[in-house]
Parts: C-alpha cells; structure tokens; sequence
C-alpha cells in the first residue's frame, strides 16, 4: 500500500525530467525499495535409482535409490540437511549429511540449487566413516507450498562411494 501511494505522489513530479523532457511514471515505481528477502523452507522425498561402489571399484551395482531432506534458502546461500540410501542388490548403504551451496533465486517458477558438505556414510559391508555429500535439486513449483522435480545425490568418500537420482516433491514455503 504504501508503495501505491508514493508511486500515486511521484507520477505528477516524475512527468518531467530535468531537462524538460516527458519521462515514464512507472520508472519512478520501479525504482522504490522492495520487500526485504525471506527466508524459504521445504521438505523433499524422492524415489529413483542409484549406483553402489566400495573403494576398490568405481560404480559397480544398481538399484533403487530414496532420499530426504529440509533445506532453507536465504537469498541464493542454501543450507540442506539430507538422508540418502542406495538399496543395491548385492549391498546397501546410506550417508547423512549437513550441505551448503548456491541456488537460483526462489521467486522463478524453476529453480536449482548446488550443494556439498560433511556427512556420515554406512554400508552394510564397507563399513562406516566421514563421507562428502553432494545434491543438485532442480524442481519447478506447482503451487506456492507444492513442487516436483528431480534431486541427484551423491557420496564422494569414504568406504562406501554412492551416486543417484530421485523424482521428488517438495512442500513448504516456496515463492
């Protein structure tokens, strides 16, 4: 409202430059101060596909890959938590992590994002250790709470190397 009212003020006083010449009154609008960021939130779950590796072989066996996770984007710094799990039909393994990257601004209907961090990794028979998750999230919104899209995953190190990519929707606070 408060816009409305300076644009409404302005226009009789921006009708003319300076220099005599007639100049548009929506540039003057364009020019006011916009609301300040917000910080977004949301949930995701997906399910897809994901290949297994130990630290002997690179990529070795397939099979169904789910993750979760909450992210929150201030600007376009984004902070994620995620859970992600390959079910390989020789062995299986899940990594936990804490991610930190970059991502388009939330206001697009599409948006993606990059991350990376620390985490922790598990496999049923490569044992356990500190592991480097990896997201990339690329999802357009069907509402303002609701979004699909696709979410790629992966644990770089550790005794158990994974990588996948998963359907997902998001809900939470996305525009």
């Amino acid at each position: 409202m408060r816009g409305f009212a300076l644009m409404f003020l302005a226009a009789p006083l921006a009708a003319q430059s300076p220099s005599g010449s007639p100049i548009d009154a929506t540039v003057s609008s364009q020019s006011l101060p916009s609301s300040s960021p917000r910080v977004r939130y949301w949930v995701m779950a997906g399910a897809g596909a994901a290949r297994l590796s130990d630290n002997q072989t690179i990529l070795t066996d397939g099979g169904a890959g789910y993750a979760v996770a909450a992210t929150a984007q201030y600007r376009s710094f984004v902070v994620s938590g995620r859970w992600a799990k390959t079910a390989a039909s020789l062995d299986d393994a899940w990594d936990a992590g804490l991610l930190a990257g970059l991502g388009t601004s939330p206001e697009y209907v599409v948006r993606g994002s990059i991350a990376a961090g620390v985490g922790r990794v598990e496999g049923r028979r490569g044992g356990s250790g500190l592991t480097i998750p990896l997201e990339f999230q690329l999802t357009t919104r069907l509402t303002s709470t609701v979004g699909l899209g696709l979410y790629s995953f992966a644990s770089l190190s550790g005794p158990v190397q994974f990588a996948g990519g998963t359907l997902m929707i998001q809900i939470g606070q996305l525009r």
